[in-house]
């Protein structure tokens, strides 16, 4: 299946829609970003294990993610993760 979107920096992403919610499952390459910028409704980003990245929002400092996680993003907010 054909990535929705590929960002400049090679990241792939696929989107599924179920009633209330989407799914947007990204494969990361090393050193891309992805931003979202003030969503209306909270979400989540699950950290798969072979995987670590940087998690920013609301102009605070950076915050590691290295293991295996599942980090809620609060409604609002502009997050940015690489």
């Amino acid at each position: 299946m054909d990535p929705d979107l590929i960002s400049t920096g090679g990241s792939r992403t696929w989107s599924m829609c179920g009633r209330n919610f989407v799914v947007a499952i990204t494969e990361l390459e090393p050193g891309d970003r992805l931003t979202e910028h003030h969503l209306p409704d909270e979400y989540m980003l699950l950290v798969p294990d072979d995987a670590m990245v940087s998690v920013e929002h609301d102009g605070r400092a950076p915050v590691s993610v290295p293991e295996p996680a599942l980090v809620v993003v609060p409604a609002g907010t502009r997050p940015e993760w690489w």
